[in-house]
């Protein structure tokens, strides 16, 4: 006849409710931290978006607005002026 496992039984029973008060505030402060992250992580995301945008909407303002002639860029090429109808030489 084998031996009735009572030891594995009795030692589940006491160590379960130890295991328990030990392991429930570390698995809830690891459940906070990590929802925290997400969080941060989230709002980081939110801001760096909204930078992007303000760049985004500040170069399409830039390139919107009408050239001055100090702003154009000067590279050697010179672009004729468009002649009006009046003045015809023949």
């Amino acid at each position: 006849m084998s031996p009735v496992p009572v030891a594995p039984f009795i030692v589940g029973v006491i160590a379960a409710p130890l295991v328990q008060r030990i392991a429930k505030p570390i698995a809830r402060g690891a459940v906070k931290t990590s929802v925290g992250l997400v969080m941060d992580v989230k709002h980081a995301s939110l801001r760096a978006a909204e930078g992007m945008r303000d760049v985004v909407v500040d170069a399409a303002g830039k390139n919107d607005a009408p050239e001055t002639a100090s702003e154009r860029p000067t590279d050697g090429v010179v672009t004729p002026k468009k002649r009006t109808g009046a003045a015809k030489a023949d």
